[in-house]
């Protein structure tokens, strides 16, 4: 609002936020993106993606990243189901 804007996407948390302290501003209910997060290396490195990709399932399977979601109230995020 201060920037003379007439609309502005963001991540909906912080918005929603954000709106809660300003009457001037409405949220739009439906969401119009999902972000999926992802991790990679060189495709030389076929021990290097096989050590990532059982680095990504153990800090889902030991609750980490739920935990992270949890500590930064990311209510609406997701943890991806595990793969193996």
């Amino acid at each position: 609002m201060k920037d003379g804007l007439e609309a502005a996407a963001r991540v909906r948390q912080a918005t929603v936020i954000y709106a809660r302290t300003d009457d001037r501003v409405r949220i739009v209910e439906n969401k119009f993106m999902e972000i999926r997060q992802a991790v990679g290396t060189p495709k030389e490195r076929a021990i290097g993606i096989r050590c990532l990709e059982a680095s990504v399932e153990d800090v889902k399977r030991s609750g980490f990243v739920a935990e992270v979601v949890k500590r930064h109230n990311q209510p609406d995020a997701a943890v991806a189901p595990l793969t193996r």
